[in-house]
């Protein structure tokens, strides 16, 4: 029997429990032998029972394709079967939907065109293999923003025969049609226009009429139109393949198909009184659409922004006038905002500001997962911020619906806050051996790497800091652990360790990097990893296209000319080139202008004039 904390086949450790998928259970586990994170899942016994599993085996294994995961094997184990496969960042289009975000029309097609890509891979292998469950949550977008497609071991077969099962709202009507159907590639064809119309309106196809509930006014009349023929009850109305569907998507993207509908004219009072109700009725969407853009802005950028910004950003948007009614209305969406501002304040270290905000959020979202993960979080900023009597009593009036674990955390915090720190570590230790809630975990990690610097010293920091990895599935958290591991780079004296730490600090800024809503500096700081380390023609890559973004930013200049001047330093004196160097630097001086607060200017200045000879 699987177990968290064991090791499965000699080769995978199983980490935590990620919660259960339409074929079993779902946990993640690392690969000892290829050192990443993968995800194991467990079939259920009817599901055993349908498959043949070398055949499936061999089927999935030989998939290769950057919008599916690699699947590595398939397992026998006291007679429980397992499917192992890549571990992915991110988070689903359910979970996007839930959180009330708009994408924008260039999103979506860019996200259809990509799942296009990869079923037009899966069905284009000998014999066809047909997904028949897409739907949202089956959808992951990745760190840095593109698709993966999900949960399609159960799903496949190379004979036609229905394995696993199908989601309701999005299965084709032929498949719910039962005696008779035989899949094709026309039901994945169905199921992604069904899911991509729920994405774009809120609607579940057979929720209501589709025709008197949902107003086309987000997106072009283009797209729903691709969408509606991808809808088609009649397989053969459809695009008869993804390759039909593809290419209109991509007429789509170039505007071919963007038509603007004039209004009609009319006179009399009548038109007036209409003219003037529409105008009212105009207002009121233009203010949501407004609110959506920068509501969904907002949520996806808010992980790349410091606490700060985060703060003035989210606070800008409740106190916009014309968004109250709105806010009114959708009190889920203005919890995420009140949240997304007491992170930011619990980030700039100002815990009783954050301690208000997540109170405030939980009362309006009362009786769900969130409200208790807002007055976790209260308790905690309450802490920091020394008022240990409001917090305790926090916990005795709010804390009922909290986890053992939660409050194992909340007690260890205590400790923290009456100076015992040993015993809170050992505390946290403890919730580190048995515990499953992620986000503690990483809590617990990141409070062992900062008392262990200040007593044990740097290897033990280096242990923490390398688990707190396997738990950290946010950018701003991986920014975090790369910032400490950068502090030990800098501040230890011991080679190995440095070579150690600097490792850490390249492989957090590889995946803050690969996160669509990476900032300059991060990618700055993924160059200055990269310099340090000797990898000169990656680092100057990566400067030279953030000189394409940022033109005037005199950084990437400055960081170009030390990476130059390190990658000279390795050749002969006698081949060492001073021109590149000194337009890099040069170009650096013009953009700093007469500013006087970067201390690694000054060192450019000297560099640059012991190469002219001055």
């Amino acid at each position: 029997m699987i177990k968290v904390g064991g090791v499965l086949d000699g080769r995978y450790r199983v980490l935590r429990e990620l919660g259960q998928g339409g074929g079993g259970i779902i946990f993640q586990a690392y690969h000892m032998t290829l050192q990443k994170y993968v995800v194991i899942k467990k079939i259920k016994d009817e599901k055993v029972k349908a498959l043949d599993v070398r055949k499936e085996a061999d089927i999935l294994k030989k998939l290769h394709h950057p919008y599916l995961p690699q699947v590595y094997d398939f397992l026998i184990v006291d007679r429980e079967v397992f499917t192992v496969m890549d571990f992915i960042d991110g988070h689903d289009l359910r979970w996007y939907m839930d959180s009330g975000i708009l994408f924008s029309e260039q999103q979506l097609l860019r996200m259809l065109l990509e799942l296009c890509d990869v079923l037009e891979y899966l069905h284009g292998q000998r014999p066809p293999i047909i997904h028949r469950d897409i739907k949202p949550g089956n959808i992951m977008i990745r760190e840095n923003g593109e698709i993966c497609l999900i949960d399609f071991n159960i799903s496949f077969s190379e004979n036609g025969g229905r394995v696993g099962g199908y989601s309701y709202y999005f299965a084709p009507p032929e498949q719910l049609s039962g005696s008779g159907y035989v899949p094709d590639v026309r039901g994945d064809v169905y199921s992604l226009g069904a899911t991509f119309f729920y994405v774009m309106t809120g609607v579940r196809p057979r929720e209501s009429s589709l025709k008197s509930t949902v107003v086309e006014n987000a997106y072009s009349k283009g797209l729903f139109r691709i969408i509606r023929k991808a809808m088609e009850k009649q397989p053969e109305k459809r695009y008869q393949n993804i390759g039909q569907m593809r290419r209109a998507l991509e007429r789509q993207a170039e505007g071919a198909y963007r038509l603007v509908k004039p209004l009609a004219g009319a006179a009399g009072l009548l038109v007036v009184l209409l003219l003037g109700m529409a105008l009212v009725l105009w207002r009121r969407e233009k203010q949501e659409a407004l609110f959506a853009q920068q509501y969904s802005a907002y949520v996806l950028a808010a992980s790349s922004e410091d606490g700060a910004e985060r703060v003035t950003d989210g606070l800008e948007i409740l106190n916009t006038e014309g968004f109250a009614r709105i806010l009114k209305q959708r009190p889920k969406q203005k919890a995420v905002i009140l949240e997304e501002i007491a992170d930011g304040y619990f980030a700039e270290e100002n815990y009783s500001s954050a301690a208000s905000y997540y109170a405030e959020a939980a009362q309006i979202q009362p009786d769900s997962i969130g409200q208790m993960a807002d007055v976790r979080d209260q308790i905690l900023a309450l802490i920091r911020s020394g008022n240990l009597e409001e917090a305790g009593h926090c916990v005795e009036e709010d804390g009922r619906g909290l986890s053992n674990e939660t409050l194992q955390y909340i007690e260890a915090e205590f400790l923290v806050a009456e100076d015992e720190k040993e015993a809170a570590l050992k505390q946290m230790d403890q919730l580190l051996e048995s515990g499953q809630e992620r986000d503690l975990l990483l809590r617990c990690c990141l409070y062992g790497a900062q008392y262990s610097r200040e007593t044990e010293g740097y290897d033990r920091e280096l242990v923490y800091l390398k688990r707190a990895e396997a738990y950290a599935d946010t950018l701003e958290y991986h920014r975090k652990i790369g910032d400490l591991f950068l502090d030990i780079w800098q501040s230890d004296n011991k080679k190995e360790r440095k070579k150690e730490a600097l490792a850490g600090a390249e492989r957090c800024y590889q995946k803050v990097c690969r996160d669509q809503n990476a900032g300059y500096v991060d990618r700055l700081n993924l160059a200055m990893i990269l310099e340090i380390k000797g990898s000169y023609r990656d680092a100057l890559e990566l400067l030279k296209a953030l000189v394409q973004t940022a033109p005037e930013d005199y950084r990437a200049y400055r960081e170009a000319a030390f990476v130059l001047y390190g990658q000279e330093q390795q050749k002969p004196l006698k081949n060492r080139a001073k021109e590149p160097i000194l337009y890099y630097g040069r170009l650096a001086q013009q953009y700093y202008g007469d500013r006087t607060d970067d201390e690694q200017m000054e060192q450019l200045k000297a560099m640059l004039e012991r190469l002219q000879g001055k």
